[in-house]
C-alpha cells in the first residue's frame, strides 16, 4: 500500500516537472490521446507524445482557427477539423500543423464540431446555424433539416463510422441514426436545460450529456438515466468516453473546478481532487486512460481509471488521482496533501532562485575584492 508519504513525494515531483501550456482553450484528441492539437486565443499548439512536448505551429502571417470555439481529430489524428465563433470552418490533413479555412458556408457562430474516426464524416453545430454535416471530409456541407435550426447549439459527437450523431444545446437534445437524414428530440430528458457537452461511444449506442447533471443513455438515445449521485447543481463543462462507453470522465467548469471519472458506463462516479480552470477532457478509445487541460497552471492532467501507481513525472493531480484509491484516503485529505506538496515544490523554486542570486552577488563582491587587490 502505497503511503501517505508517497503520496506527498510523487506529489512534490509531479508538481516540479508539470508541462506548461498557456491558456488551454479547445483539444484534439487521436483516439490513444497521444496525438493532441491545443488551440488557444493567441496560438496553436501540437504534440506527439501525449502532451509531454509541444510545437507550435501558429502561421507567422496570415488568418488562422486560433481562438477556436471547438477541434476534433480523426481516430489516427492525421486529420482535424475547428470551428470559430462568428468565423468559419477550418480543416487540417496533417495533424493541425497547417489549415485551410472554408468560407463556403459563410460566417457562422460556430461552437461545436465532431469527426468520424476516418475523418470523412464531420458534423458542426452553432448559434441559430443548425447542424451541418459532410462525408466527403468538408469539400461539401449540407445543413440537415430539423426543428433544431434555430436556438443555440453547443456540442456534437458523431459514431465511428458517421452514421450515428447527437447534438445539445439550449436547444435540448437531438439525435440521428441515419447519418443525420432524419432527426428525433429527446423530450424526456429534464426541460429547459442548458447543455453543455456531449460525447457518444463508437457504436453510438452510449450517449453522455452534460448541463447542471449528467446523463446517460445506454440505448442510442431513445430512454436516459440522471446521474443523481453526484448532485444536479454542477457547471459540468465537457464530457468524454471511450469507444465502447464504459469509460468516462467529466470536467467541472469554473475556477475551481474538478474532473470526474467513471469505470462503470456511468452509473458511478468518483471526484479527482483538483481543482483548477477545466476547459477540455478527453478519453482514450481503450479505455485505459483519460487527460484534461486547464488553464490555472497551464498544464494537461494525465490519469488513469485503474488503481495503479501514476509515475512521477506527471501534474500532481495526477498523481494524487491515482494513488488516492490505494492509500484509502478520502478526497478531502488527499486534495490537502496535494495542496500542500504544491505550495513546498513552490517554496523550494522560490529558494533556489534566491540562493542562486546570493551566489552571484557573493561571486561578484569577491572578483570585485580581486580587482581592487591587483
Amino acid at each position: 500500500m502505497t503511503s501517505v508519504f508517497q503520496v506527498l513525494w510523487l506529489s512534490l515531483l509531479g508538481a516540479v516537472h508539470c508541462q506548461f501550456i498557456n491558456h488551454l482553450w479547445r483539444i484534439g484528441w487521436s483516439s490513444d490521446l497521444e496525438k493532441v492539437v491545443a488551440i488557444r486565443s493567441t496560438d496553436i499548439l501540437t504534440s506527439s507524445d501525449g502532451g509531454l512536448s509541444w510545437t507550435d505551429v501558429t502561421p507567422a502571417s496570415g488568418s488562422s482557427p486560433v481562438g477556436a470555439d471547438d477541434v476534433a481529430m480523426s481516430s489516427d489524428g492525421s486529420k482535424a477539423v475547428a470551428v470559430v465563433w462568428n468565423g468559419h470552418i477550418w480543416s487540417s490533413s496533417d495533424g493541425g500543423t497547417s489549415w485551410t479555412e472554408d468560407v463556403s458556408l459563410g460566417v457562422q457562430e460556430w461552437r461545436g464540431v465532431a469527426m468520424s474516426s476516418s475523418g470523412s464524416e464531420m458534423a458542426a453545430v452553432g448559434d441559430n446555424t443548425g447542424i451541418w454535416l459532410t462525408s466527403n471530409g468538408g469539400t461539401t456541407w449540407s445543413q440537415a433539416q430539423t426543428a433544431a435550426s434555430t436556438g443555440m447549439l453547443t456540442s456534437v459527437a458523431i459514431s465511428s463510422d458517421g452514421s450515428k450523431i447527437a447534438a445539445v444545446g439550449d436547444g435540448g437534445v437531438w439525435t440521428s441514426v441515419d447519418s443525420g437524414a432524419s432527426w428525433t428530440e429527446q423530450t424526456t430528458l429534464g426541460a429547459g436545460l442548458s447543455w453543455t457537452s456531449v460525447a457518444m461511444s463508437s457504436d453510438g449506442s452510449k450517449i453522455a450529456a452534460v448541463a447542471n447533471a449528467i446523463w446517460v443513455s445506454s440505448d442510442g438515445g431513445t430512454s436516459w438515466v440522471e446521474d443523481t449521485s453526484v448532485g444536479s447543481t454542477k457547471n459540468w463543462k465537457a464530457v468524454a468516453m471511450s469507444s465502447d462507453g464504459s469509460k468516462m470522465a467529466a470536467i467541472v467548469g469554473g475556477s475551481a473546478g474538478s474532473p470526474w471519472t467513471s469505470s462503470d458506463g456511468g452509473i458511478t462516479w468518483q471526484e479527482v481532487p483538483y481543482s483548477q480552470s477545466w476547459q477540455d477532457v478527453g478519453v482514450s478509445s481503450d479505455g485505459s486512460k483519460w487527460k484534461a487541460g486547464h488553464t490555472k497552471d497551464n498544464s494537461l492532467l494525465p490519469g488513469t481509471f485503474a488503481t495503479t501507481t501514476t509515475t512521477a513525472a506527471t501534474t500532481s493531480g495526477a498523481v494524487g488521482s491515482s494513488v488516492g484509491a490505494e492509500t484509502g484516503l478520502d478526497s478531502v485529505t488527499l486534495a490537502i496533501i496535494i495542496s500542500t506538496a504544491a505550495v513546498v515544490a513552490c517554496l523550494c523554486c522560490v529558494g533556489i532562485v534566491v540562493l542562486r542570486r546570493r551566489s552571484q552577488a557573493g561571486d561578484d563582491v569577491q572578483q570585485a575584492v580581486v580587482r581592487a587587490a591587483v
